[in-house]
């Protein structure tokens, strides 16, 4: 996002301009003095985001230790674009560099949701028949 630079003088003169500039249009304007930043006019919902991120843990989401303690880390930050770390790396490159699941068995696992499905459709079946007899 743009920034307008603004003198002092300017803001006295206009200030009702643009404060609805911010307000209404989205715009950052950055209040200068002989030529030199000084302040910055912005609108409310970026002065809570500012006051939101202050508020937010230092430790970069990057240092969690655990999957638990990066998920945990990423409730506790408020809603907002300006709450994210940006991507440093793939998502496949970091899945495939995990180790695979121990001991997953897909023969067995097939055949417990074959189990699953027949009591499903075994109970299905008596509510069905249930039905019937009421």
């Amino acid at each position: 996002m743009a920034h307008e630079k603004v003198s002092i003088g300017r803001v006295k003169r206009d200030v009702s301009d643009l404060v609805n500039r911010v307000a209404y249009g989205g715009e950052r304007i950055i209040l200068t003095s002989r030529g030199k930043p000084k302040a910055a006019l912005v609108s409310i919902e970026d002065f809570e985001r500012l006051r939101r991120a202050e508020d937010i843990d230092p430790a970069p989401l990057s240092q969690a230790d655990s999957l638990d303690d990066l998920v945990a880390a990423i409730r506790r930050l408020p809603p907002g674009r300006d709450t994210y770390e940006p991507a440093r790396g793939s998502l496949t490159a970091a899945l495939a560099a995990q180790p695979a699941p121990p001991t997953f068995d897909m023969n067995a696992w097939r055949a417990e949701w074959a189990r699953v499905e027949a009591e499903m459709r075994r109970i299905e079946a008596a509510d069905v028949a249930g039905d019937e007899t009421t």
